[in-house]
């Protein structure tokens, strides 16, 4: 069981390519909503519902970043940690460099995600290692999870019919984030496996950790890839 979750990793290294030419200059977490960027609306609802250090992993443009630390100075701890390899390997790359860091309960999170109500973390019942979803009637092509009637993930695999949709949030108790950790550094060293996705060493360990689905509602968290998809948000949220 999870009590408190103090400590949270921020996965921002990617090239964000599906947002160009907007990208060209800025980093996709970076990207504004209402005046406000993608990374800081995570940011803002990590801080409301307790975390007091935040790693930001980052690789494109990543001096980009450094204005959070001083704007969040006295709210929470920022450290950043620098992934060498984002240009050439997956995201599970991030998860590596920052593995040996954690030692306490933590969120991950993708940072290109727009929150529109910062409370939305202290409102969720987060008592155990879970994903954060949202329940997709008919089929989706994107990431889902296979589960049992507890919602406990049996799988996690790329599209499927009547599934939750991963949502880019997920919590883990410290014991059950050392085995992913393990497993991220068991995958780096094998053949391709620098090429995979973080959540792939998840449903590698399934036999050994209990991970649960959270179910959120459409709209509580929106993931944002294309330039239309940010058109389509601006329209909704900015007055």
């Amino acid at each position: 069981m999870i009590n408190k979750v103090k400590t949270a990793v921020l996965l921002s290294a990617g090239l964000g390519t599906r947002m160009r030419p907007i990208t060209n200059s800025i980093p996709k977490p970076l990207v504004k909503v209402n005046n406000k960027s993608l990374i800081e609306t995570v940011i803002d609802s990590l801080i409301f519902y307790g975390v007091e250090n935040i790693y930001i992993v980052t690789g494109y443009l990543a001096d980009k970043f450094s204005f959070l630390e001083k704007k969040y100075n006295g709210k929470c701890e920022i450290h950043f940690v620098h992934n060498k390899d984002y240009e050439t390997k997956n995201n599970i790359s991030s998860l590596y460099v920052v593995k040996d860091l954690i030692k306490d309960n933590c969120f991950i999170c993708e940072a290109d995600l727009f929150i529109p109500d910062e409370k939305l973390f202290s409102t969720l019942n987060i008592n155990r290692s879970c994903y954060f979803g949202n329940f997709v009637e008919g089929h989706s092509d994107d990431w889902a999870f296979v589960c049992d009637s507890d919602k406990k993930i049996t799988k996690i695999a790329i599209g499927g019919d009547n599934l939750f949709n991963m949502v880019g949030i997920s919590v883990w108790s410290k014991e059950d984030f050392l085995q992913i950790g393990n497993r991220v550094g068991e995958m780096m060293n094998e053949p391709n496996g620098d090429s995979r996705f973080w959540d792939e060493a998840v449903d590698d360990i399934l036999n050994k950790i209990s991970v649960h689905v959270l179910p959120i509602e459409n709209g509580q968290i929106i993931e944002i890839d294309t330039v239309e998809e940010l058109e389509r948000v601006r329209k909704n949220y900015e007055k």
